[in-house]
């Protein structure tokens, strides 16, 4: 079936082409979306006739789109949901949920303007893309955890906490870490402390040696000074003889 496009869509062409598509896909989604027209006789006289109108309402479509994307810039769309040990939902996340939650924030955006080929089926940190406009598009972060408290994790570490197991070994990380600076600590302690010891002993030997020294000094002058005593007692006689 022939069909002319009114906006642009990927992987088909530009405004204004003629372009062949399966019947159910025009019939179903492309025409009754406004997005094309079958490609009659009528509808090619008619499509010319409004072809500026129509590409000057697109333009104007194309800079709302735009300036509305920018308010995307670092977007985080965060939804809590029931989890099994392993990180499997206890049902799924579909494009519902995400413009639900991007609707509750301000944004007027539909479940067909959510870039999800998929359910998302597990606890997860990625990023998904949001059509605003058919040449416009944002990408925002889809943060799907158990808590808020496991978003905040998994927005640090840019992945999803999908085991229990995960948060205990951060804990054992963060009381080893703990550990380690609490041993470092007392071991430079410790160190201190012998160093000190070690001062302290040397200062002891010293001034053991000074007065090992100092006594010795003493018993030498009390020797010499008995020496000269004694001889000073001898008689005249002996010391004539000697």
């Amino acid at each position: 079936m022939e069909i002319i496009l009114l906006e642009k869509i990927q992987k088909l062409g530009q405004i204004g082409d003629v372009v062949k598509v399966k019947s159910g896909y025009a019939r179903n989604y492309l025409v009754p979306e406004g997005k094309a027209m079958y490609a009659t006789s009528d509808n090619k006289k008619t499509f010319q006739e409004k072809k500026s109108n129509i590409e000057a309402e697109n333009a104007k479509k194309k800079k709302e789109s735009e300036n509305l994307s920018k308010k995307f810039d670092n977007k985080e769309v965060i939804l809590i949901r029931a989890a099994s040990d392993a990180g499997q939902l206890y049902g799924s996340v579909t494009s519902k949920d995400i413009s639900n939650a991007l609707n509750k924030d301000g944004f007027e955006i539909n479940k067909n303007q959510i870039s999800l080929n998929k359910s998302i089926k597990y606890l997860t940190y990625e990023e998904i893309q949001i059509k605003l406009h058919p040449e416009v598009f944002v990408n925002v972060i889809l943060n799907v955890a158990r808590t808020l408290e496991e978003a905040e994790k998994q927005k640090k570490s840019k992945k999803a906490v999908i085991s229990v197991n995960e948060k205990d070994d951060d804990n054992e990380n963060l009381n080893k870490n703990s550990s380690s600076s609490t041993l470092e600590k007392k071991e430079s302690t410790q160190k201190d402390e012998d160093v000190k010891d070690s001062s302290t002993l040397k200062t002891k030997e010293s001034s053991k040696e000074d007065e090992e020294v100092k006594e010795s000094s003493t018993t030498e002058e009390k020797e010499s000074s008995q020496k000269d005593k004694d001889e000073k007692d001898l008689p005249v006689s002996e010391n004539k003889e000697n």
